[in-house]
């Protein structure tokens, strides 16, 4: 079996404290140094990247915003046209109509003139036509200024 021999566990326990000692005055003090060197860059790191995180949300943020003022400004802006496309339309139509009623006003009075004159060469043909029946059956010299104005009374009765 094995056995423990106290002179050997003592220098392996001797040997152990002086290498804790050596280790700690020479090896401990650089490494926790450097660990806490290291410690130190890890956080750094750590807050620049939360420092750009935060920038990065803050420009998207920007973006997300000024997206959305674009968005409402090309709603606006369609907005906009369509109202003066509306407006516009409405003033053609309006103007259109006004125009098509001058014209049919127009045409109203053209017709009622063009309906007095052919009247009064109706009037003026039968008067014409009557004086000159009268006078073949007659055969009386009445003067055409007195058939006139004769057949004119009677035109005038009649209307």
């Amino acid at each position: 079996m094995l056995e423990i021999a106290p002179n050997v566990a003592f220098w392996t326990v001797v040997n152990f404290i002086l290498l804790l000692i050596v280790l700690r005055k020479f090896a401990w003090k650089p490494i926790l140094t450097i660990i806490e060197k290291r410690e130190a860059k890890i956080r750094d790191t750590l807050d620049r990247a939360d420092k750009a995180q935060e920038e990065a949300e803050q420009k998207l943020q920007e973006y997300r915003e000024m997206i959305e003022k674009g968005r409402k400004e090309s709603l606006e802006i369609i907005e906009q046209g369509r109202q003066r496309a509306q407006k516009l339309h409405e003033e053609i139509v309006n103007k259109a109509a006004g125009e098509s009623q001058a014209i049919l006003d127009k045409a109203k009075n053209e017709i009622e003139i063009e309906r007095e004159k052919a009247l009064e060469e109706i009037k003026a043909t039968v008067a014409d036509i009557s004086v000159s029946l009268a006078s073949k059956m007659l055969e009386k010299s009445i003067s055409s200024e007195d058939h006139r104005e004769l057949i004119n009374n009677a035109i005038k009765e009649l209307d």
